[in-house]
């Protein structure tokens, strides 16, 4: 017996949609278009509307998957050939702006035929041309320009695209930034931006200059745009459209043809739509000529028949041996929508034998369903022949046991489209059914029972109460069962009170569900929530007392400082076991801890006073209130309305109760906050304060703010608070924007940049110059004002942390938790410019470290030191007058040009030395960086010194600090700078020199083989041996390595010795020197001497030349070229070569004379002995 996938497989061809877009010019799928009998006559429509230049705006309606794009695509093919042909345009739905889209789609269109001289004139290239003006010859007005874009967020680059892909939102901006660069004139370009006057004006170009009869124009996609379009501007292009329908149907000479493409009609979304975009479309329903792409259901399924490859000849006598699923077909043709459809002949062709493995019926609910609900993603053709999970592909390949004798069920096609049903929820009476299901299924473990479910789904959502009721016969062929079979499941379905029969329409139907007790349902859920529920991570979640500012503090310090609630429990607290972890999980300035207890007031507020001394920190301030915690009941109801609104199974079957549920939960969270407010404000009276400093009852608020409180603790805590007067900057985190500012200021300061910048920074208006002002010279930090006097505690703290770096390594987290925390408080908004003003002023050498790795100073590395303090350190280098002699003699060695680098960061003065020197040795050949043996005239000290100095520039990256300072000095036993340099001289004479010494030995290996005389030289010697050798050791075709030799021996026409070294490694060990090894030199001596000697024997006894073949033929040149060759067997890859060329040569046939077949062989022959 065969398996299911040597009797069918399918036609995957079918599965890839068309893009109209992309495919326009794929030939490939032009061709394969295979037009049904319906599609032909939509076809020949077409042109004869456009013949007569009739209906010149259509609406094509189609379901998913009929070959919509496909037969345009088509038509648009059939257009572009003609005599006077037309320009196809395609439209995409997916720009938010329609007027954009269609003037994209015959920009588009234009430049695909090469017609962009048409191209027309509009604000957006008028936009660019103004822009390229600026930048040519107002240098001022650019620069301005630059900078409002860079406010906005772009690139000149990217804004220079945006343009050319007609960004509106682009186009305000520039129109918003033209007045300010011309003295307030508005950008008034006299151009058109009508869709309609552009179509308008580019048709009559192509009809006078290029003879095209004119446009025909298609929306592709046309439904999705209605779908998922915006209410608001609905009517808008609503209008756009309607201009367009108008201009084509009143076109003439050139005509203009538009159709859209939807898988329905406006009619047919019902509430789907609002009822605002339904009234909009009116106005254009009534110029548009709708085409139904109707196609036959016989036609549908003789696609299917199609689809389904049959793979062995006597396939239809194998589908009459497989009884369950013949018999099953053969009853199938009874049901009314097949007997009124195919004759007995034809249902048996297509259905039986065509439609195999799927059952009659599946195809039948297969093609009715998809038509309802298919879209590009799940059609029927995707059903076939994607490799996707319920796809019959998959199936065929995985479950072909199952399916083979009986054939695939019906209950299959409602597993493949259930999540469209599922998010079908325009389509009422289908989703309604599929929710009815959904419920059904989670009723019976029984499978079968599950199948009949979902074949009931189908039926009930066709709702073919006639055609296809849901009785036994239909269920029983649909799931290949036997009608005894079925009516037990079906008993037993109705038992379970699943479905139920319903006698006045004789069919079966889902049983509506019950309705529920929600409190019952709430108090349950509640029942099961564990009594050690985290109330305070609840209460933290959804209260709105979130923080509180100490006002009269943030006035004075220019500063927004706050204290955050925290909900604690009693035994929350007490537990903690140190301050820091409160401020861990979020940043703030203090923590108010709001106690949630059931404990009376006295005992609370001892133990909570204990604890606060035992904390030592100020920044925790307790609220402990009066009365316990009485919301306990309301936060278990909150989170079993949490649970049931989670509870996804739950909603789908009582979707109703959702915005019950929702409602509920809004309820609880009013009451709880108004609970909060009460007990934790401290102005109300319902707490006691704890604090530090003492315990403060509920009448001390009658006289002063707590908000006042609050102040007096910070100034406490905070009397080093740097006073920038900038909330901009001076916060924990800035926006992405000012973020770009600080960079700027930190690379000013880097570079020390000259007097312009600053004055320009001292200023300007811009965000850097605003910044600048505040943090450096309102401060006093640069400049003639006083300095601050908390700036100045800051940057005596970083001045401490640098002092401390000088020679060690110390991460910036140090730093970082001293200005972040008490005394200072400092944001880290302003930290990498106040670090930045003390690292330029060093006079050591500062090197960051990311980890383990050196990196640049540069600004970009301050902000990842602002955001990950704990992962970059600090190590100063200490200047002396030996560093910097040890570094001058470096840059001399590896010639760098040191004023060059003089007035750049020091540690870029290091980089330089590194890299010059890594990029001397990657540029050393490879044989220097490998050799392994000590040379007999070196000390084996000074050997090991050299591999360990080639080692450390093994690695990619280097630390150049730690490269220049630790550990080239430990390679020569940390000696005075001077004399290391001195041996790095010396080590790097010896590897620039090693390869050249290499040379030379082998120059004097050769010599010495060919027994050259004293002071002759190496091409002389080599060229006296050649001449002395045979005739046939000069012309015999022997091995790769003696024909080679004796060819170059021949041709040798250079004096230059290490040239011909060269040559000569690459020709008798297959390699260049540079690659060469510590033993390539011995094996290049003895694989020359034996090359030398099988040479000198060739031909000594051989004058009849015997078992050698000979070769004489005359070039192209009329040289005579002879040779001798040893005559071999075949092989198999000698065998395979020579059939390969016999049959290059009966290819081409008769279209080669013999002549010139020998001719090429003879050159090839030629090329082939040359080389």
């Amino acid at each position: 017996m065969y398996e299911l996938n040597e009797v069918i497989g399918i036609d995957r061809r079918f599965q890839n949609s068309v893009n109209l877009s992309m495919d326009l010019n794929n030939q490939k799928k032009i061709d394969s278009y295979i037009p049904t009998r319906s599609a032909k006559s939509i076809l020949n429509w077409y042109q004869k509307s456009i013949e007569q230049n009739t209906d010149n705006a259509t609406i094509l309606i189609g379901p998913y998957g009929k070959g919509k794009s496909h037969l345009l695509l088509v038509l648009s093919d059939q257009l572009r050939k003609r005599e006077k042909p037309f320009l196809p345009v395609i439209v995409s739905g997916t720009y938010e702006d329609l007027n954009q889209a269609f003037l994209m789609g015959i920009l588009d269109a234009l430049k695909r035929e090469d017609l962009s001289d048409l191209a027309p004139e509009s604000y957006y290239s008028k936009a660019i041309d103004t822009i390229e003006l600026w930048k040519k010859q107002y240098p001022m007005a650019y620069e301005i320009f630059l900078q409002e874009i860079t406010a906005f967020g772009y690139q000149e680059k990217d804004y220079h695209k945006q343009l050319e892909r007609l960004n509106e939102k682009v186009l305000r901006n520039f129109r918003k930034i033209y007045p300010k660069i011309t003295n307030g004139s508005e950008f008034q370009p006299i151009v058109e931006l009508e869709t309609t006057k552009i179509y308008q004006e580019i048709s009559r170009l192509l009809y006078e200059k290029y003879q095209y009869a004119g446009i025909f124009i298609v929306f592709d996609e046309f439904s999705k745009y209605i779908e998922g379009h915006q209410v608001e501007t609905f009517a808008r292009d609503m209008k756009i459209v309607q201009d367009m329908c108008e201009l084509c149907n009143s076109s003439k000479n050139p005509q203009m043809h538009i159709t859209f493409v939807a898988h329905k009609s406006i009619k047919e979304y019902g509430t789907a739509l609002p009822k605002e975009m339904v009234h909009a479309f009116t106005g254009v329903e009534g110029r548009l000529k709708e085409v139904p792409f109707i196609v036959s259901s016989q036609n549908n399924y003789e696609l299917i028949e199609h689809v389904i490859e049959k793979k062995i000849p006597d396939f239809n006598k194998y589908i009459r041996s497989l009884k369950p699923y013949y018999e099953n077909a053969q009853k199938s043709y009874g049901l009314q929508f097949f007997h009124s459809l195919f004759e007995a002949e034809d249902f048996e062709k297509i259905m039986v034998m065509g439609c195999y493995p799927l059952l009659p019926v599946t195809v039948y609910l297969l093609l009715a369903i998809s038509e309802k609900v298919a879209q590009n993603e799940r059609s029927i053709f995707t059903f076939l022949a994607n490799d996707e999970k319920g796809s019959l592909y998959r199936m065929i390949k995985e479950r072909q046991r199952e399916i083979k004798d009986g054939g695939v069920t019906a209950d299959v096609v409602y597993d493949y489209f259930c999540n469209l049903f599922r998010e079908e929820t325009g389509l009422v009476s289908i989703h309604t059914e599929w929710l009815k299901a959904d419920y059904a299924l989670t009723k019976t473990t029984d499978k079968t029972e599950q199948k009949i479910i979902k074949v009931m789904a189908l039926l009930l959502m066709l709702h073919r109460i006639s055609e296809a009721p849901v009785e036994k016969e239909i269920l029983s062929l649909a799931l290949n069962l036997q009608e005894e079979s079925l009516v037990a499941y079906m008993e037993s379905l109705c038992e379970k009170q699943v479905v139920e029969w319903k006698h006045q329409s004789a069919s079966y139907v889902f049983r509506n569900n019950v309705g529920i007790d929600l409190e019952k349902e709430i108090k349950d859920v509640m029942a099961k929530i564990p009594a050690q529920a985290n109330d305070a991570k609840v209460i933290r979640e959804i209260s709105e007392l979130d923080y509180i500012l100490p006002k009269q503090h943030n006035q004075e310090n220019t500063i927004s400082r706050f204290f955050e609630y925290v909900y604690m429990t009693k035994e929350q607290f007490l537990k903690l076991p140190d301050a820091k972890y409160l401020f861990e999980e979020h940043f703030s300035d203090g923590k108010l801890i709001a106690l949630l207890s059931e404990e009376t007031e006295d005992r609370l507020e001892q133990e909570i006073t204990d604890k606060i001394h035992t904390l030592q920190d100020k920044r925790i301030v307790v609220l402990c209130p009066y009365d316990v915690f009485s919301g306990k009941s309301l936060l278990r109801r909150y989170l079993a309305v949490l649970k049931l609104l989670e509870d996804t199974e739950f909603l789908e079957q009582n979707r109703v109760l959702k915005q019950e549920l929702e409602n509920n939960a809004d309820d609880i969270r009013y009451e709880l906050n108004q609970m909060l407010k009460k007990s934790y404000l401290p102005e109300e009276g319902n707490c006691a304060v704890i604090h530090m400093s003492g315990i403060y009852p509920h009448d001390v608020w009658k006289k002063k703010t707590f908000n006042s409180f609050l102040s007096t603790v910070c100034d406490e805590v905070y009397p080093k608070t740097p006073r920038v007067n900038n909330e901009l900057i001076n916060r924990q985190h800035i926006s992405s924007q000012n973020k770009k500012a600080r960079k700027k200021i930190v690379e000013m300061l880097l570079l020390e940049q000259g007097e312009e910048v600053r004055q320009k920074y001292e200023t300007g208006t811009g965000p850097e110059a605003t910044i600048y002002r505040a943090t450096l010279q309102r401060t006093g930090i640069r400049g003639s004002r006083q300095l601050d006097p908390g700036s100045k505690f800051v940057l005596d703290e970083i001045n401490a942390f640098i002092a401390d770096c000088d020679g060690r390594k110390i991460s910036f987290q140090k730093l970082y938790e001293r200005l972040l925390g008490e005394e200072y408080g400092a944001r880290r908004g302003i930290l990498p410019i106040y670090i930045a003003t003390q690292l330029i002023r060093l006079q050591g050498t500062p090197v960051i470290y990311f980890g383990d790795r050196e990196v640049e100073l540069k600004a970009d590395v301050f902000e990842n030191i602002n955001d990950q303090p704990e992962n970059y350190s600090l190590y100063v280098e200490h200047e002396t007058t030996e560093k910097q002699k040890y570094l001058q003699n470096l840059e001399e060695l590896f010639s760098i040009d040191g004023q060059e680098h003089k007035q750049d960061a020091k540690d870029k003065r290091l980089k330089q030395i590194a890299v010059s020197m890594h990029r001397w040795y990657r540029s050393l050949p490879q044989v220097t960086l490998n050799f392994k043996n000590c040379p007999s005239d070196m000390t084996k000290k000074r050997f090991k010194e050299i591999l360990a100095f080639r080692r450390l520039f093994r690695n990619i990256e280097l630390n150049p600090r730690e490269l220049l300072f630790e550990k080239i000095p430990e390679i020569f036993g940390n000696e005075e700078y001077a004399k290391t340099a001195k041996k790095v001289s010396q080590i790097k004479l010896f590897l620039d020199s090693y390869f050249k010494s290499l040379q030379q030995q082998a120059v004097t290996a050769v010599k010495e083989e060919f027994r050259a005389k004293e002071n002759e030289s190496l091409s002389a010697c080599l060229s006296h041996w050649y001449e002395g050798q045979s005739q046939m050791a000069k012309t015999l075709l022997s091995g790769s390595r003696v024909t080679g030799f004796m060819q170059y021996m021949a041709q040798l026409d250079t004096y230059d010795e290490l040239k011909i070294i060269r040559r000569l490694s690459k020709i008798i060990l297959d390699i260049y020197m540079e690659d060469w090894q510590d033993t390539s030199l011995e094996e290049f001596k003895k694989m020359l001497h034996e090359t030398r000697q099988e040479i000198e024997t060739i031909g000594q006894n051989d004058s009849t030349h015997t078992g050698r073949q000979h070769l004489v033929f005359t070039n192209h040149q009329g040289e005579k070229i002879e040779r001798f060759y040893e005559d071999t067997e075949d092989d198999s890859t000698s065998y395979f070569l020579k059939n390969a060329i016999l049959d290059a040569l009966e290819e081409f046939g008769d279209s080669l004379e013999t002549n010139q077949k020998v001719a090429v062989l003879v050159q090839t022959l030629e090329k082939l002995i040359q080389s």
